[in-house]
């Protein structure tokens, strides 16, 4: 059995590599049972909760991700995680792998894969909106599939933007921090929104005719990033039909009878599998609130490389 820490993932992993590698996993069938959640007490201290994300492809590979949340922690993470990746032919453990790290790469590698399939292959200029532990994931997974030449960076904390902006360097890329949103949603082919919001950040007014919106952040009911307006009338992709009640950003539109479930076109293991389904000149929107097969996908991917780097 093999142990892969952060900075070992952080060493073997390849968007370029695993992009075109996770396409081909999801046109497979992949068990991806419902998440277990368990509400545990912590004696003086907020309840915490335990998530076990289960994902196997039949005679090949089975695997878990295992996430403790833990919100009155001072000194450690609030989230942490490991993933266990299992033989589907005998059970025997293969792998354990950092579970945050592995999360943050799939997690980036489902929005390129998406936007590989999705956006305009002339697409240039990138906003990100956030400035946390992805933003410099999503940026690095959309320029490997993308012939990205401008990237602006937008945070609630200016500062902390131009940080970002300065710590990243991609060849050929110009990377620079921005304080208007409008302005840059209005300029940007492809917006990759991943914060904690609870109030919608980008408008639908902003946005070109053709935009391509990529939503991560919200996973939570009462959560969203883009307004209603940003949903109406485009071509709306997700990554899981959980989507639908698991982010408000599509959860309260379709409470409020914005939009339908029958505008949902496609969702990600299908568009693999069947293709693009047939879209107008309208923007497009990917929703993505993360699900186990990617996962897997990772972990077997990570597990085969360390192989060969022994």
């Amino acid at each position: 059995m093999i142990f892969l820490d952060d900075p070992a993932i952080e060493q073997l992993f390849s968007y370029q590599e695993f992009v075109p590698l996770l396409k081909e996993f999801l046109t497979h069938e992949v068990a991806v049972p419902d998440r277990s959640h368990f509400s545990v007490p912590v004696p003086g201290s907020e309840e915490a909760t335990l998530l076990t994300m289960p994902s196997w492809v039949v005679g090949e590979y089975m695997g878990v991700k295992i996430v403790s949340v833990f919100p009155g922690n001072q000194d450690l993470p609030s989230i942490q995680g490991v993933y266990l990746l299992m033989s589907a032919q005998t059970g025997e453990i293969l792998a354990t792998m950092d579970g945050a790290a592995l999360t943050r790469k799939r997690t980036a590698a489902v929005s390129a894969l998406a936007s590989s399939l999705l956006s305009l292959p002339t697409t240039h200029n990138m906003l990100m909106v956030g400035t946390g532990t992805l933003c410099y994931e999503l940026i690095q997974a959309h320029a490997s599939v993308r012939p990205l030449e401008r990237v602006e960076i937008w945070g609630r904390n200016g500062a902390k933007a131009a940080a970002k902006a300065g710590g990243l360097g991609i060849p050929g890329v110009y990377i620079s921090s921005t304080q208007d949103l409008a302005r840059s949603c209005t300029q940007a082919d492809l917006i990759s929104v991943a914060t904690l919001s609870d109030r919608p950040l980008v408008y639908g007014e902003w946005l070109g005719s053709q935009a391509y919106l990529d939503l991560v952040g919200s996973y939570k009911p009462h959560t969203r990033e883009a307004d209603d307006a940003c949903l109406r009338g485009a071509n709306m992709i997700v990554d899981t039909t959980r989507a639908l009640t698991e982010s408000g950003d599509l959860a309260i539109p379709l409470a409020e009878g914005v939009i339908s479930e029958a505008d949902i076109l496609s969702d990600l293991s299908t568009l693999c599998r069947e293709g693009v389904p047939t879209m107008d000149a309208s923007r497009i929107v990917f929703k993505s609130v993360g699900f186990a097969a990617p996962d897997l996908a990772a972990a077997v991917y990570l597990y085969q490389k360390s192989k060969t780097h022994d």
